[in-house]
C-alpha cells in the first residue's frame, strides 16, 4: 500500500524544474536587450514582441533559434515524455 505522505525530494525536483523552465525562459528573451534581435511594438502598439519584420541575419538567426529552441525542442521532449508514459501505461 502507497503512503499519503509528500516526499520531501519531490518538491525539490519541482521546484528545480519551475527553476529551469524559468532560467530557460530568460535565456532566449535577455538577447535582443543586449543587440541580437530587437524588440517592438506589435499591432495597434499596444504590445512589445520580437521584431519578427526586419530581414536582418541578426534578425533572422535569433527567429530561427527561437523556433529551433522555443518551438522544436520542447514539442520534441513533450513527445518523448508522453510516449515513455503510454509505454509505462501499456506495460
Amino acid at each position: 500500500m502507497g503512503s499519503t505522505e509528500a516526499d520531501a525530494t519531490n518538491y525539490r525536483k519541482v521546484a528545480g524544474g519551475v527553476v529551469m523552465s524559468w532560467v530557460y525562459s530568460l535565456i532566449w528573451t535577455l538577447p535582443p536587450l543586449f543587440g541580437w534581435s530587437r524588440y517592438g511594438p506589435e499591432g495597434p502598439g499596444t504590445t512589445c514582441s520580437v521584431d519578427w519584420t526586419t530581414k536582418t541575419a541578426n534578425n533572422i538567426s535569433y527567429i530561427i533559434c527561437l523556433f529551433i529552441f522555443c518551438l522544436i525542442v520542447p514539442f520534441l521532449v513533450i513527445v518523448f515524455c508522453y510516449g515513455k508514459l503510454l509505454h509505462a501505461i501499456k506495460q
